[in-house]
C-alpha cells in the first residue's frame, strides 16, 4: 500500500521509498476525476494493477511556529479548547482559527501537518 498527497500546485507527498515518476500514473488517473489537492491511498492487486482512492483535501499554509504535528480546536459560544498532538495546548493559531471563523461560527478544526507549514485542514460545524 502507498500513501500520498498531491498540493495544489501538483507536488506529490509521500513517506514511503517510492522510485521517481512511480506515482504520476496514479496520480494522474485520480485527477481525471478529482483535481488537487487531495490524499490518495494505492493498493496493488495480484494481477498487477493497481486500485486507488483519493479525498478532497483543504490545504492551508500556515505562518505561525506550531510545536506539533496535529491541532484540534473546538469554539462554541465564546469557549475555546485548543488540542496539539493531543495534548491541552495555550497558544493562539491565528490563520486556523480565521480559516474556519470564515466558515462557522461555532466550529471544530482538525489540521495534520502535511509539510512544513502546509497543513490539510477539516472544519465542522457545531
Amino acid at each position: 500500500m502507498i500513501e500520498f498527497v498531491t498540493l495544489p500546485d501538483r507536488t506529490v507527498l509521500v513517506d514511503d521509498d517510492v522510485p521517481e515518476g512511480a506515482l504520476g500514473p496514479l496520480a494522474d488517473a485520480i485527477e481525471r476525476e478529482l483535481p488537487p489537492p487531495y490524499r490518495a491511498r494505492a493498493i496493488r492487486r495480484d494481477d498487477g494493477l493497481w486500485g486507488i482512492g483519493a479525498n478532497q483535501l483543504e490545504v492551508v499554509e500556515v505562518p505561525e511556529d506550531v510545536e506539533g504535528d496535529t491541532v484540534s480546536l473546538a469554539v462554541q459560544d465564546g469557549e475555546r479548547t485548543l488540542m496539539i498532538d493531543e495534548r491541552p495546548g495555550w497558544s493562539d493559531i491565528p490563520t486556523l482559527e480565521d480559516f474556519a471563523r470564515e466558515r462557522h461560527e461555532d466550529f471544530v478544526l482538525h489540521a495534520e501537518r502535511l509539510d512544513g507549514n502546509l497543513w490539510s485542514v477539516k472544519v465542522n460545524a457545531l
